[in-house]
């Protein structure tokens, strides 16, 4: 009314409208989203804390029934044995040429690591840690010899300023630090 558009034009472009208006929501309910995860989590009064009941835990069958790597790397140093281990992302059919692959290769080698696992994403056994858009899951969890945890996230250098991977960066970071806090 106060623009002085006819309703029958508001009519014939409803579901644009509907559209526009619905993106325009989104928006809002993104960057609230975001302040609200931003202040429970990273500002002063902030009080996060870490449950050791719940996340990564070592265990038979752990991802059981996800799709394997059937490449010829051995991994002698991972937890559910070499010939199940959880398909590792790579260029090859095998899965054995990418950089994610050659991650676990040198995990697989280090001293000091007891075992290791494949964190298979959006597996309800898998260890993730919250971002405001839900969770995001490293791509490797090692039990060290001397009990640590070691968490491992590979991103290429191609992602390093990408707003996504920059929040998970800080909740990695906040993650350590709580961690540090409860040993």
């Amino acid at each position: 009314h106060n623009r002085g558009i006819p309703l029958s034009s508001l009519m014939r472009c409803q579901f644009v409208l509907a559209c526009c208006l619905q993106k325009k929501l989104t928006t809002i309910y993104e960057l609230e989203q975001r302040k609200v995860y931003q202040t429970i989590l990273f500002d002063e009064p902030a009080q996060s804390s870490v449950s050791f009941d719940s996340g990564s835990k070592f265990f038979d069958g752990v991802f059981a029934g996800v799709r394997p790597y059937r490449g010829r790397q051995k991994f002698p140093r991972h937890y559910t044995g070499g010939d199940q281990v959880p398909f590792i992302d790579g260029k090859g059919e095998d899965g054995g040429d990418g950089q994610k692959f050659q991650c676990a290769v040198t995990l697989d080698s280090q001293k000091g690591v007891r075992h290791w696992i494949r964190d298979v994403p959006r597996h309800p056994n898998a260890f993730r840690l919250p971002v405001a858009w839900g969770r995001f899951y490293p791509e490797l969890v090692a039990e060290l010899e001397d009990g640590r945890v070691l968490v491992v996230e590979f991103k290429g250098k191609h992602l390093k300023h990408d707003p996504k991977e920059v929040t998970k960066g800080q909740v990695r970071k906040r993650w350590e630090n709580v961690v540090s806090l409860c040993s």
